[in-house]
């Protein structure tokens, strides 16, 4: 999250070239970068600190990676951390290659994988949780609709994400426009997503079978859209009417707002694909042997 958060720092104040090279910025070795330097001004200090975290996330990914490979049985708890990890890798190669290139279209895309990156992460870690192996599979009535939705807010959110990185990379006012548009179809969906949750919730109830976390679920994706819109709102407010646009200097309001709002899409982002992810391990649409037998492996 740190990383997110000093990344989209970097996008909102334009800093993605403050410092020459890629692992050996200004002819220093990353992380025996000069402490007066990395002082020296504010670009330089977002920029640098984002690329040391991102040395870091790569690191703790090759740990999980190995981790899960030595104490996991099931496959797909073996494959995960491992995709993950390349994921991470290519993320960091675009950031460089981004920095080598001096490429906005690279700036763009890895802007935009940058919260697909963070989703896996967050998948990999649900996945590999105590609690997603206690959790016991039960029939219910709304499980395929639920699933098909959660699917869908899933694109629906990774398309809105890209959107946004591309406003932000490009400044064009039709990207804004697109990326309101979706905003609109996304919280129609976590509507949904809310409804058909809590109707599945009260059909446990009623047939015993605890599916409270549901209720969770929701209340994240609720609480998390709902703060998003108004993070959007308050961006687009200071960008327009405070910093005088996109090419304009960047005020205090924007670079808080705009960076908070990259940070609670990566949030969302994450908690849909995890919402995705629960109304397939908690419920199932037909009373199958074989459908249970493959929710228990997992």
């Amino acid at each position: 999250m740190p990383l997110v958060l000093f990344g989209g720092t970097v996008t909102t104040l334009r800093a993605g070239m403050a410092e020459s090279g890629w692992i050996n910025p200004d002819g220093y070795f990353l992380w025996a970068y000069p402490i007066d330097k990395r002082f020296g001004s504010i670009g330089v200090f977002v920029e640098h600190h984002h690329r040391e975290l991102g040395s870091l996330v790569g690191l703790l990914a090759i740990a999980a990676a190995i981790a899960a490979w030595r104490k996991e049985s099931r496959p797909l708890a073996r494959r995960l951390p491992a995709i993950a990890l390349l994921a991470v890798c290519f993320q960091g190669l675009l950031g460089g290659l981004r920095v080598l290139e001096n490429s906005p279209n690279l700036a763009f895309i890895h802007g935009a994988l940058a919260q697909g990156v963070f989703a896996l992460l967050a998948a990999t870690a649900l996945y590999l949780s105590p609690r997603w192996r206690s959790v016991q599979p039960s029939m219910c009535k709304t499980a395929g609709a639920m699933q098909r939705t959660t699917g869908i807010a899933v694109a629906l959110v990774f398309i809105q994400v890209t959107i946004g990185a591309w406003f932000r990379h490009s400044g064009l006012e039709g990207a804004l426009a697109l990326h309101i548009l979706l905003a609109l179809g996304v919280f129609g969906a976590i509507v949904a997503i809310g409804k058909q949750m809590s109707a599945a919730q009260s059909e446990g109830a009623d047939s015993g079978s605890d599916r409270s976390l549901l209720l969770g679920v929701k209340r994240r994706l609720h609480l998390l859209v709902g703060v998003q819109i108004a993070l959007g709102a308050l961006a687009t407010f200071y960008i327009y009417e405070v910093s005088g646009g996109t090419q304009g200097a960047v005020s205090m309001g924007e670079a808080v707002f705009a960076t908070a709002h990259v940070a609670v899409g990566a949030l969302l982002m994450a908690q849909t694909v995890a919402a995705a992810m629960w109304s397939r391990r908690l419920v199932f649409a037909e009373n199958s042997t074989a459908t249970i037998a493959a929710q228990a492996a997992q």
